[in-house]
């Protein structure tokens, strides 16, 4: 695609790019053993931000994820797909290596039920009309569920940034979710950039 091609143009060809399904992402050996520098991940659906952030922790390498489609996290991952090809919502759901909240900190405040109603407002798309309270309270929720995400990694020794992309502001999903391990190079230039304000 051309964005890879122009990365690839931009950093010299220093980039090499791995397509892994959602729960092999999370392996931070198979990571390391491919030779992994960072975890890119775009418009990562449902589950797949959690499991792409778990790879890159578990790996001890930086990563930068776009989170998407929050609802599907809260879909449980089946096993059998009985030789067919898994819906998006199949592959976005949520393993059971997963629970939610991610943090001790969102944990220490509400139940997974709490949760799951938070994440079902979280996951939203805004129209020109809707009532500027309504969409206030969606983008709050989506930053309490982003800020949980985070708030695991940093509890495993990470750096962690939530940047708002504000290319419109109708557009719902703009955060981009940043961390390296502490005391890291890429943990440094992390500490460079404001990150945005806990919602609690």
């Amino acid at each position: 695609p051309e964005p890879l091609r122009l990365l690839r143009e931009r950093s010299g060809g220093a980039v090499e790019t791995l397509e892994l399904d959602a729960l092999a992402l999370a392996d931070g050996k198979r990571l390391r053993a491919l030779g992994a520098s960072c975890v890119v991940s775009l418009h990562a659906c449902g589950a797949v931000s959690d499991l792409a952030m778990d790879g890159a922790v578990a790996a001890g390498l930086p990563f930068a994820v776009s989170p998407c489609c929050i609802g599907k996290s809260l879909l449980e991952r089946g096993e059998n797909f009985r030789g067919r090809m898994p819906t998006s919502s199949e592959r976005s759901a949520r393993p059971p290596s997963i629970s939610y909240p991610r943090s001790a900190s969102l944990g220490d405040r509400c139940t997974a039920t709490e949760y799951a109603i938070v994440a079902s407002i979280a996951d939203y798309g805004v129209g020109e009309g809707d009532p500027p309270d309504v969409v206030a309270r969606q983008r709050r929720a989506k930053r309490i569920v982003e800020t949980d995400r985070l708030g695991h990694a940093a509890e495993k020794g990470y750096d962690v940034r939530l940047l708002d992309m504000m290319v419109d502001p109708l557009y719902p999903k703009r955060e981009l979710l940043l961390g390296a391990p502490c005391g890291s190079r890429a943990a440094a230039a992390l500490a460079a950039l404001e990150t945005v304000k806990s919602p609690w």
